[in-house]
């Protein structure tokens, strides 16, 4: 962040500092460093849990981020009152405020401490895929982090990267439990209420509009009373009742225990042998500690995480042999652990990453104990780390170490035990672990979080979401770029950098697991001219017309496409890819929709070409279909069809090229995740397939043909994201669909186009997942929207290996 640093010898105002901009040192071929300009900052001087009690004297500096607090090349800590602080061993929380951290002096040289809030305290904690909640002691929840599926139950799909209350819940909540996506809690009457994603049935319910959208807000399961525990995994849910355990939503590995693999389950018993005193749930299996001490599971096996000795799966509830006094049982990804009456930890499952165990090379099918622990007072389990409290209320995590999960910078992606624990934080009271972050209650009620960061899931403040395009500093001269899901790639002088999430920029840099907030060097060897992205693959187009290709099947470095001749334009979908060569379109990848121009058919198939009605002109690819632009203005697609993507007129998938009838011709064609647009001739747009978010323009559930979007004309350019659409109009851009944040408080917008302001006047767009970027007339690009990665190339952080306080107001 430009400029933005406090050292301890004087203090730098922020007005001056905004804007100023900086590079980092050249890296990789030879690339400038990049670091981001003018960034919206958000202050973060609130009292809070975990902070200083009582309101906070006026600074001459407000840090919102660790990189702004540096002392002698030391980085230190910006707390959540904004004021920066360094480590000292001396501290009770390791931690003193530096010299003259503050104006008025009341701060600076003290340790950093935490107090209570006289408010209400923090209770429970628990932690999903990519978000977390909390529960106050009067029944009250906030949640932060991901919410593209309404999973915070704010009434929005915005993500947050501090605490917001849940809405709609009558009296307040005893319990609740995280997934993947969805999230579920337990009222005083004891009925279960669920929200966030519901397509594979996670909130219990067949209604197909929430099966469809899932639900901002939460809704009750209805038939299920006297509920006194759930358990969420990555698509189905668990209750115990006083008598019974009842499961409901996805059921592909038999997680429901019901005895059959139905695609999508209403709530249903599970018959046990035994009563249940204990519930938990993995990705797709569930484990119930039984009263006798016992401990049966069921559901996928693959990795063994049933406990059985093998991989096989189970339909219904199977006994662990030999595992007795068992006290708490908790499961993870591919995990499961059990805590015993003597304080010994036991665990079963994948091990890859060392998450059961110091040795990853060493699977456990059968429970075994973990006698380098000790005695341990509490374990949960993340997507592929473990964590525990000791009898000292420490900390301990083991597992993957990537992104910061285990509380320590050093950690590798594959780990051991951790034999000390995780500094910055005691007295732990309450611990909950999400897919790649850890959360910790500490007994004077405050609440820190430490692991990947990406859409705000630690809760301590930060722009996850840009409502506004925020520019890329010294992206000057920028001649092409592409987007695609979380990663942007752009054209700079003949050398291309990409930025965000693995399959842009990790895979190009040979790193494929690491996603990049700043544009990072991808080495090819020739001059670049374009760039193309898809779901998991990126290729360049060079100048001797050579495509090179890389993440996905083609691996992480970059290498030349063998089989499509000299090429004019390329096209990448999810799994499949298609290129202009020699008058002809050629594509290859995954054809089980007929995506590649062939009937469909299960697996990848070589380049082959396609047989097109006329010369193709022009090339695009949506997740599963793909269109051309013909030399005569007309266009032809093929593929996935069954939400009326091809624009024929049917809902049908076809293997063989269809004529779309639009009004006129047209001079451009984009394809999104399942809908398709075209720029006609008149500069007018027209647009069919799915119509639930408002992509087409018109309000609608699809147009199975071509429709012209209200209000829009002079068009001379166009974008097309997972579900929504962009387009340029007198160099401003326009958008409509899932993606525009209205009012600040939703990234939803109505079918109605929306214009966006960007800084300067617009010749091209590209389209992500759920952010767009533009190219303005000097070659500069500015970015909107989703952050989750760093796809808006705005250099923010995106993990924590420190724990960091969860901003939260006293209520």
């Amino acid at each position: 962040m430009a400029g933005d640093v406090f050292e301890e010898s004087g203090l730098r105002s922020r007005a001056a500092s905004l804007g100023a901009g900086s590079k980092s040192p050249n890296r990789l071929g030879g690339w400038p460093g990049w670091l981001p300009g003018s960034l919206a900052i958000l202050s973060l001087a609130l009292a809070t849990i975990g902070a200083v009690a009582g309101c906070l004297p006026a600074s001459g500096f407000a840090c919102d981020d660790d990189r702004q607090c540096t002392r002698g090349g030391l980085v230190g800590h910006c707390e959540v009152s904004g004021v920066c602080s360094f480590v000292d061993e001396g501290c009770q929380l390791g931690r003193r405020y530096a010299r003259f951290a503050d104006e008025g002096g009341r701060l600076g040289g003290r340790c950093v401490e935490a107090v209570a809030c006289a408010g209400t305290p923090v209770v429970e904690l628990a932690a999903g895929g990519e978000h977390a909640c909390l529960r106050r002691l009067d029944g009250q929840l906030a949640c932060w982090g991901r919410n593209d599926a309404g999973q915070l139950g704010d009434g929005t799909r915005r993500p947050r990267s501090t605490p917001v209350p849940v809405v709609g819940l009558a009296g307040g909540a005893r319990a609740i439990a995280l997934g993947a996506a969805a999230s579920c809690a337990i009222d005083q009457a004891g009925s279960v209420s669920c929200w966030g994603r519901g397509e594979k049935g996670e909130l219990g319910l067949a209604t197909p509009d929430l099966l469809a959208f899932g639900s901002t807000r939460p809704i009750a399961i209805p038939g299920v009373v006297g509920a006194l525990e759930l358990a969420l995994g990555e698509a189905f849910g668990c209750v115990r009742t006083g008598d019974a355990v009842i499961c409901w939503g996805a059921n592909d590995g038999g997680q429901l225990g019901r005895g059959d693999l139905a695609a999508r389950g209403l709530p249903a018993p599970v018959r046990l042998d035994a009563p249940a005193d204990e519930i938990a749930a993995g990705a797709r299996h569930a484990c119930a500690r039984l009263r006798d001490g016992g401990v049966a599971c069921w559901g996928q096996g693959s990795f063994g995480q049933l406990g059985q000795g093998d991989a096989s799966p189970s339909v219904r509830p199977i006994r662990i042999a030999g595992l007795a006094e068992v006290v708490e049982i908790a499961a993870g990804g591919r995990h499961t652990c059990a805590r015993l009456r003597s304080g010994a930890l036991t665990c079963w499952g994948d091990n890859r990453a060392g998450q059961i165990g110091p040795d990853p090379s060493l699977q456990r099918a059968f429970p075994q104990e973990l006698a380098e622990l000790g005695p341990i007072a509490r374990v949960r389990l993340g997507e592929r780390h473990t964590c525990v409290v000791r009898p000292d209320e420490s900390i301990a995590c083991f597992g993957d170490g990537g992104q910061g999960r285990l509380g320590t910078a050093s950690a590798s992606a594959v780990g051991g035990i951790s034999p000390v624990g995780v500094r910055g934080v005691s007295r732990v009271l309450g611990l909950a672990v999400g897919g790649a972050f850890t959360c910790v209650l500490q007994r004077d009620t405050s609440v820190r979080c430490f692991g990947a960061d990406g859409h705000g899931q630690l809760g301590a403040g930060g722009a996850v979401w840009r409502d506004r395009p925020a520019a890329i500093a010294a992206s000057e001269g920028v001649s092409a770029l592409s987007a695609a899901h979380n990663a942007t790639c752009l054209v700079r002088a003949g050398e291309l950098a990409c930025f965000g999430a693995g399959a842009g920029a990790g895979a190009g840099a040979g790193d494929a697991n690491r996603d990049r907030a700043e544009p990072i060097a991808v080495g090819i060897p020739a001059a670049v001219l374009d760039v193309a992205m898809g779901g998991s693959t990126t290729c360049a187009r060079t100048l001797d017309r050579r495509l090179w290709c890389w993440g996905g099947r083609a691996g992480a470095i970059p290498a030349v496409q063998q089989g499509v001749g000299a090429v004019d334009a390329i096209a990448i979908g999810e799994a499949h890819a298609c290129a202009r060569s020699r008058g002809r379109i050629v594509c290859w990848g995954e054809n089980g929709d007929g995506q590649v121009g062939q009937p469909p058919v299960p697996g990848e198939l070589d380049p082959v070409a396609i047989s097109l009605p006329e010369i193709p002109a022009a090339i695009t690819a949506g997740a599963h279909h793909s269109c051309a632009l013909l030399d005569d203005g007309r266009v032809a697609c093929w593929g996935r069809g069954g939400e009326g993507q091809l624009g024929d007129g049917r809902q049908t998938t076809s293997g063989s090229p269809v004529l779309v009838p639009l009004p006129e011709t047209a001079r451009a064609v984009m394809a999104g995740d399942a809908h398709s647009c075209a720029l006609l001739g008149s500069g007018r747009i027209a647009c069919w397939g799915r119509a639930r978010e408002g992509q087409l323009g018109v309000a609608g559930v699809f147009s199975a043909t071509p429709s012209l979007v209200p209000e829009l004309a002079g068009v001379t350019a166009l974008a097309l994201g997972r579900r929504f659409s962009c387009a340029v109009s007198a160099a401003a851009v326009s958008c409509f669909g899932d993606i525009v944040a209205e009012d600040n408080q939703s990234v939803v917008t109505p079918e109605r186009p929306r214009r966006i302001e960007f800084p300067a006047p617009v010749v091209a767009i590209a389209a992500g997942a759920a952010h767009l970027c533009a190219l303005d007339v000097r070659g500069r690009l500015a970015c909107f929207g989703l952050d989750g990665s760093g796809q808006l190339g705005t250099a923010r952080r995106l993990h924590s290996s420190w724990p960091r306080p969860v901003t939260l107001p006293c209520p």
